[in-house]
């Protein structure tokens, strides 16, 4: 039972030997390469097609990465990136392969990973490895959001695999490059105006597609050459189109120059904008006849109008009055009652008129020249 306790001892000893030269071969590979252990299990959910990848085969005992031509501070895709293998020694008998590493340089970002598995030769081997929005898209924009306007880090390392699971062991040799993806090609156009248009205030709008814009400037110069607008149409974000306004009053075919810089570059899109006559053309004047057809000769029409109008109401006034006046009776004289005495008219007094007269003389006299009554 001793000896068998001794044999547990000795092979529980050897276990835990055997486990810490495994973390330390781990340990290492990780140490050599900072980016190893981030990308090891995510090489399949991560890969890109920065290269065409290949099955990989037995390589080579040693390699040394370098960047031929290093990427300039802004790199606009599509590109490659060059990479040279330096291999030396014999073979050995594991698996080599070439992995991109990209990674937001402001935020320290892991952004996405493209392999390419090839077999590694003794000397040179020269790799150039694809730069485009697809593979630098998907996934890339979804771990750094920023990538359009932070520069990224390129970590090109080759790796030992592992015959077994193909997953890296141990990392060679790796090199880095910092550059910033330009994704969107220079690009510039004159929305408004599209078309010629009349003469008065104009608006000016420009569409354009860049990154790290520095300004969008539009010239105007008059047909004799004299410079007529100068200003910016540099959209204050993106949702925000800057308007332009530009006054003319002058028709003619005006040259212009829109020009977008960028911290990679500048581009310049020319053209003409026509203007019209006021009114946007062809001008239309409509002629009426006019007859001055007052009933007063030498009046104009308000004013005869006007001394018609005081006539009708003057007209209108007298005969208000005559209809007033007729309409005006006498009241009734109550009948006299039986126990009333009748009343005797005076002496001398006209049976037609009721008048009164001093002598009877004057009396018939008046009857015969007003009534007509002779006897």
């Amino acid at each position: 039972m001793r000896h068998a306790g001794k044999r547990t001892v000795v092979t529980v000893a050897i276990g835990l030997l055997v486990a810490v030269l495994v973390a330390a071969v781990f340990g290492a590979a990780i140490f050599a390469n900072p980016h190893a252990g981030g990308t090891s299990s995510a090489a399949a959910s991560h890969s890109t097609n920065l290269g065409a990848a290949v099955h990989p085969t037995p390589g080579a005992a040693t390699a040394t990465v370098s960047i031929l031509t290093p990427p300039a501070k802004y790199t606009i895709m599509p590109s490659y990136l060059e990479v040279q293998i330096a291999i030396a020694g014999s073979s050995i008998k594991t698996n080599t392969s070439l992995w991109v590493t990209v990674t937001d340089n402001t935020t320290k970002t892991y952004c996405t990973t493209g392999s390419l598995n090839q077999t590694m030769k003794a000397g040179y081997t020269f790799y150039n490895l694809s730069l485009n929005p697809v593979s630098m898209g998907g996934v890339a924009f979804t771990n750094c959001p920023f990538i359009e306007s932070d520069p990224v880090i390129l970590n090109a390392t080759v790796f030992t695999l592992n015959n077994t699971t193909g997953t890296p062991t141990s990392a060679m040799s790796y090199a880095t490059t910092i550059t910033s993806l330009v994704y969107a090609a220079l690009n510039v156009n004159l929305l408004t105006p599209s078309v010629a248009v009349g003469a008065g205030n104009i608006t000016l709008l420009a569409s354009y597609s860049a990154q790290y814009v520095q300004s969008v400037r539009m010239i105007i110069n008059s047909p004799t050459g004299a410079n007529v607008f100068n200003g910016s149409l540099q959209w204050p974000n993106p949702t925000t189109p800057a308007l332009g306004s530009w006054f003319e009053a002058t028709p003619g075919v005006y040259p212009f120059k829109l020009t977008i810089t960028t911290l990679y570059g500048a581009f310049t899109r020319a053209g003409n904008i026509t203007i019209l006559a006021p009114g946007g053309g062809t001008v239309y004047s409509n002629t009426s006849t006019w007859q001055n057809a007052s009933i007063f000769s030498g009046l104009s029409g308000a004013a005869s109008g006007t001394i018609l109008l005081v006539v009708g109401l003057i007209i209108g006034m007298i005969v208000a009055l005559v209809v007033g006046r007729s309409l005006m009776r006498p009241a009734p004289v109550a009948p006299a009652q039986q126990w009333q005495p009748g009343q005797t008219a005076p002496a001398n007094t006209c049976s037609v008129c009721g008048k009164s007269f001093a002598t009877p003389e004057e009396l018939k006299d008046h009857a015969k020249a007003e009534h007509g009554i002779t006897s």
